[in-house]
């Protein structure tokens, strides 16, 4: 016969061990519990972005809508003024008519064909950033240029319109003005951004 110790040895042993199976199906639903949660913290963390993000997509779905209204204004414009049947040189017309220069802004003097051209300059500095906003600066510059040459050529058959290669000259002339300002102002935000994210580390490891 067995001693009493040992017999209560044995049933100690024994207890336990059924009381460790016992705790296995809690203990492998826990670890599944927390297998399920350290893949869900991702989905959180984006939860909480999402606002952020969703503001950042809608700006980036509205700039291209921009872009394209501002590109269709400026083209218009230049449509309206080259292809209509009248000149519409209207505030040349009244500085001429107003005599604010005296007969220096009369039609026909230097400074009447002067303002004339810088209309003509002023005209399609518009188109050419709207294009570059839209393209790169060289294929914004041609498209704008084979504008000016189109429209020039149209007004061959508008009795009332005279065309000129002079006018080419100009509108090209503004369609490249407008696309260094865009190129300019792409650069300056550009560095302006990169300034900003290379002192952002610096401010967080301060604080």
């Amino acid at each position: 016969m067995a001693p009493v110790g040992a017999e209560a040895g044995s049933v100690t042993v024994l207890d336990r061990v059924m009381r460790v199976l016992l705790l296995l199906p809690a203990i492998q639903s826990g670890a599944r519990w927390t297998c399920a949660a350290s893949s869900l913290a991702p989905v959180r963390r984006r939860a909480r972005t999402a606002p952020g993000a969703l503001a950042a997509y809608g700006a980036r779905m509205r700039r291209p809508r921009l872009l394209r209204v501002l590109a269709a204004a400026a083209a218009l414009l230049v449509l309206v003024v080259l292809l209509a049947p009248a000149h519409t040189d209207l505030p040349i017309a009244w500085l001429s008519a107003s005599h604010l220069l005296g007969n220096a802004a009369a039609g026909g003097t230097p400074l009447w064909w002067a303002l004339e051209d810088l209309a003509n300059i002023a005209l399609f500095a518009p188109l050419g950033a709207a294009l570059a906003l839209r393209l790169r600066p060289v294929p914004a510059w041609l498209v704008a240029v084979a504008a000016s040459a189109c429209c020039e050529t149209a007004q061959l058959w508008i009795p009332t319109r005279h065309a000129s290669v002079l006018d080419v000259a100009m509108n090209t002339i503004g369609a490249a003005a407008g696309v260094v300002l865009v190129r300019l102002a792409k650069r300056t935000t550009a560095r302006r951004a990169a300034q900003a994210s290379a002192t952002r580390p610096h401010s967080v490891q301060a604080q």
